[in-house]
This record gives C-alpha cells, structure tokens and sequence, in this order.
C-alpha cells in the first residue's frame, strides 16, 4: 500500500478546514438575513421601471430603487463613500429619502438604511430578488419592494408589491386540483 507524503494530508486537511470556515460563515450570514426577516422594521420603497428583458437573469432580478438617485443628489460634488447610511421616512403607503445619516439620533418614525458604492452609483443593501423559476413575467410588474430593515440599516428583501402596494403572489391550484389557478 502506498504511502502518502505529509504535505498531502496537510493540503487535505487544510481544504477541509477552508471549506469548514466557509459554511460557518454562510450559516451566520443566513441566521443574520433570516433574523432581519423575523424583527426588522418594514420598509417600503418605489422600484425604478424594470426592463425585465436586462434584469432577469435566470430566477433572479436585480432591482433598482428610486432612492439610489435621491443619494447620487447628494453626492453629486463629492467622492461617494465606500458605504453609508440614509434616513427614510414614511410618506403615505412607502418610504422616502431624508437625508444622509450623519450620525444623528433618529427621529420617531424613521429608519436607516445601508448603501453601498458601485462604480459610479450606489446600491442598496439587499437589492436583488430571488423568485421560483418562470415566474418573472409576474415579477416584473412589481412597482415597489418591501424590505425589513434591522437598527443598524441593514436590509433583506421580504417581497415585492404591485403599484397598489399589495404582493405579488405566485398563482395557486384550485381545491379541485385541475391546475386553474386563482391569485389568494
């Protein structure tokens, strides 16, 4: 039986404890997202006209908020940090832009939330949508996204809503089973 040499077990285990961090890592990412989800604050924001054509990619969409041009405004003069926050505040059924969050005590009924730079504009946290496959048609009507936002500004996307600001659901089967199905 052959043997093998130490470095090779070394490699060996060295990949499996990389592929060990990894996990933990993604774990806590998802624990993170999942707790958002559970007890962030609801935020509503208006998309930007989708081109489902160019932001469809497979089961997923990119989306663009309104509100990413309300801080390209802001910046319009000055370097864009790498990340920031903006405060929302409510405005009849979604949330607006405020202002740049300059470490200030919030006031009642606003919240914070994350952006990141991207080239020459901005992202905002949490802004691609995963959807089961084939349903992007349904998706593209979407005229607002809602998110849950924790203290920090972090944000996971909960869902996506028509211009009437009510989700977007999936068709389901009947009772009878037959496959004609009804919107709940």
């Amino acid at each position: 039986m052959p043997k093998f040499p130490a470095n090779l077990l070394s490699w060996r285990l060295l990949c499996l404890l990389t592929v060990a961090v990894f996990l933990v890592f993604y774990n806590l990412s998802i624990l993170r997202k999942e707790n958002i989800l559970e007890s962030g604050q609801p935020v509503i924001l208006r998309l930007q006209p989708l081109d489902p054509r160019s932001l469809m990619q497979g089961d997923y969409m990119i989306l663009n908020f309104s509100l990413e041009s309300d801080v390209l405004k802001e910046y319009r003069r000055g370097e864009i940090p790498e990340r920031g926050l903006v405060v929302l505040r409510r405005a009849g059924k979604e949330h607006v832009f405020e202002r740049l969050h300059a470490g200030e005590k919030l006031r009642e009924g606003e919240a914070l939330l994350e952006f990141r730079r991207f080239g020459r504009g901005v992202r905002i946290s949490g802004g691609s949508f995963f959807f089961e496959e084939g349903q992007g048609k349904l998706y593209a009507n979407a005229r607002y996204a809602e998110l849950r936002v924790d203290r920090q500004g972090r944000a996971t996307i909960s869902s996506l809503l028509d211009s009437r600001g009510e989700k977007l659901r999936k068709a389901r089967p009947d009772a009878r089973g037959d496959g004609a199905g009804q919107k709940p």
